[in-house]
């Protein structure tokens, strides 16, 4: 599982069109036109690879800790599904990734929610036009590493030296 997080005084986004497929049903389709805007909030980004039902406790530690040091109150939880780029022999994989990034993205955000957290999930699956407005800051913007049995390994411009200069922003969601 990889976490990307972003400290932003501004987030939005705007459903495109409906998915091709989503286990989302609870998205009304008369919003998929208009923006969905939050001021001054941890945007995160989850990138799931099957079998990372495993890691949502860990992964709602993570994202409570970077919430908790950028001072924000509200979370605002994307995600989509990657398969591994190098399988390992002899596993087999969940047969519908889709539904396991639902799952998960809905675990983490329930796991932050009972932390005391305020926690908005944008509908996974669905295709979304993303505007944001990111602090600049050192640690503003992480990705985290999460494997089963390994401690989480952070990458952020506050752990590189000269990362800001030669790398700008991580990503721009």
């Amino acid at each position: 599982m990889q976490i990307h997080t972003t400290h932003s005084r501004m987030v939005g986004y705007t459903v495109t069109a409906a998915p091709e497929q989503s286990g989302e049903t609870y998205f009304e389709p008369q919003t998929q036109s208009e923006t969905t805007r939050f001021m001054d909030c941890l945007l995160v980004k989850i990138v799931v690879q099957p079998g990372d039902i495993m890691l949502c406790e860990a992964a709602s530690v993570v994202v409570d800790q970077v919430a908790a040091q950028t001072e924000t109150t509200l979370i605002v939880i994307d995600g989509y599904g990657s398969q591994p780029a190098f399988p390992i022999a002899g596993h087999t994989h969940a047969a519908n990734l889709s539904t396991d990034v639902g799952d998960i993205l809905s675990d983490v955000a329930d796991r932050l929610r009972a932390r005391g957290r305020r926690v908005h999930r944008a509908p996974s699956g669905w295709p979304k036009s993303w505007d944001a407005d990111p602090f600049e800051y050192h640690g503003a913007q992480r990705i985290i590493e999460l494997a089963i049995g390994q401690e989480p390994t952070e990458w952020s411009a506050a752990h590189i030296s000269g990362w800001s200069t030669r790398c700008g922003l991580l990503f721009r969601p």
